[in-house]
């Protein structure tokens, strides 16, 4: 979107001249009033307006900027797009994001992929001013101006909008505005539907060792998971109380089994195994690239592109995704019949190296919260995370038993680890994001709604952060 200057000889080159000398030397004053005599004498000289535009952005006269921009009125107009560029910015700036809004629709009718870029270019311009008026504590302003924030930006904006839609949902908890906050969320993360993954046949998962916690009962479904793990190639562990280990051996003769030394049984009535002795184990396996994945998760052996991806990316980072699922495993892969599930994580990989500084914390497999804390976990300790929407990973529709007094036992324990995490020494910025938001609604809000409502927000908000922080697969 570059414009273009020329100037003629005489007066009009002169003042042309003179204010390039002054913006070279910080003279900002001088060379917007060098253009205005120069426009004057040339009102045609389209690109002398949007040069003006600008060093009045930089003198933080945004409307004065913006009137430059329209006097580019239509798309054929030499340096019409780079109006709009000019529009776009000095409207971001200036709170009026409703006539960005147009003037990104104006560029997109010309260009789709100008108005793209030009969102994603503009983004941090709109974060600059909301950051503001959150540090200004207007929480109102921020609300209002979040409400207005263009739909190419939201889409388009990356990491930006992601921090636009924290900094929006913070300023409605200090509102008390709980609801309001957790839409934000939901809007700002629509969740799965990266697509079906690419078919092709192999073995994507050697070399890899995944870990699990086989459940007595629904032998057919686990079976058929664990049996599409192995002709991916992958080698398979199942951590369990060794009561459980004898009765579950003989059913499984491909599975090597570890023996936990400890169990929940006496809090949860059964011999649930902890994330912390599951990290142990995968630090004392042998393959460099290990993982975690319920045992009714089954891998469409088709999906060996994407496969091939996530083991590649788990090489360095900590790399997840979500399930889809399905009435029976035999639609896997096949047709749109699959739903994804966007409230949790039902597979990880990772490199081996990384297992010993990812902390499992209290969580227990096969309880609430232990798939939201493990991405927590590893951006606490820096390592990077990837996530991976594509539709490889299938589940078979079951009734539950979800426990609401689990939930919020295990939401308790999130809010105790995210307080140690809080009195450490440094954390990224994602992490200080949930830290900070934790602290925000538990001061403003815990109190005034449900337990399990404000639980769930908790989780919305970890659903989100991921989402933002994590590189997609590439």
């Amino acid at each position: 979107m570059e414009f273009v200057i020329s100037a003629g000889p005489g007066e009009f080159g002169e003042l042309v001249a003179d204010a390039r000398c002054h913006e070279d030397n910080g003279r900002l004053p001088d060379a917007s009033a060098a253009l205005q005599r120069a426009l004057v004498l040339n009102p045609d000289a389209t690109s002398l307006a949007v040069w003006l535009g600008w060093i009045e952005i930089r003198l933080g006269n945004f409307a004065r900027a913006s009137e430059y921009a329209l006097t580019i009125a239509q798309p054929e107009e030499r340096n019409y797009a780079a109006s709009r560029r000019l529009l776009v910015f000095a409207n971001a700036y200036s709170g009026d994001w409703a006539q960005a809004g147009n003037a990104l629709g104006d560029l997109a009718a010309r260009s789709t992929a100008e108005a793209a870029a030009l969102a994603r270019e503009s983004a941090t311009a709109f974060l600059s001013l909301l950051d503001e008026r959150y540090r200004q504590e207007a929480f109102g302003e921020v609300a209002e101006l979040f409400s207005l924030l263009p739909g190419l930006v939201r889409s388009h904006g990356g990491e930006s909008a992601g921090k636009m839609a924290l900094i929006a949902a913070q300023a409605s908890l200090k509102m008390r505005r709980c609801v309001a906050a957790i839409d934000i969320l939901h809007s700002a993360s629509p969740g799965p539907g990266g697509g079906r993954a690419a078919r092709s046949a192999g073995n994507p998962l050697a070399g890899v060792t995944l870990l699990t916690s086989i459940m007595p009962g629904r032998k057919d479904v686990q079976r058929q998971a664990i049996e599409s793990w192995r002709r991916c190639g992958a080698k398979v562990v199942s951590l369990n109380a060794a009561d459980e280990m004898s009765v579950l051996k003989d059913d499984y003769p491909d599975v090597e089994f570890s023996r936990a030394g400890r169990d929940a049984r006496k809090e949860f009535a059964k011999p649930y195994v902890y994330m912390r002795d599951m990290m142990r184990t995968l630090a004392e396996l042998q393959d460099d690239v290990v993982g975690i994945i319920n045992s009714d998760i089954a891998i469409d052996t088709g999906a060996c592109g994407v496969l091939e991806g996530a083991v590649a990316s788990a090489r360095e980072s900590f790399t997840f995704g979500y399930r889809y699922d399905v009435k029976t495993l035999s639609e896997m892969g096949v047709g749109g019949g699959s739903v994804p599930f966007p409230y949790g994580f039902d597979w990880f990989l990772f490199p081996r190296s990384a297992a010993a500084r990812i902390d499992g914390g209290p969580f227990v497999f096969g309880c609430p919260w232990w798939d939201l804390w493990l991405p927590f976990a590893a951006l606490h300790a820096r390592v990077k995370t990837v996530l991976i929407e594509e539709a490889f990973a299938y589940h078979q529709l079951h009734p539950t038993n979800w426990s609401e007094a689990a939930f919020v036992h295990f939401g308790e324990a999130l809010i105790s680890e995210v307080r140690r995490i809080d009195a450490s020494a440094s954390v990224g910025s994602a992490v200080r994001q949930v830290v900070d938001m934790v602290n925000a609604a538990e001061r403003d809000i815990a109190g005034s709604v449900e337990p399990a409502v404000f639980f769930e927000w908790i989780a919305e908000l970890l659903r989100t952060v991921f989402r933002h922080a994590s590189s997609p697969l590439t």
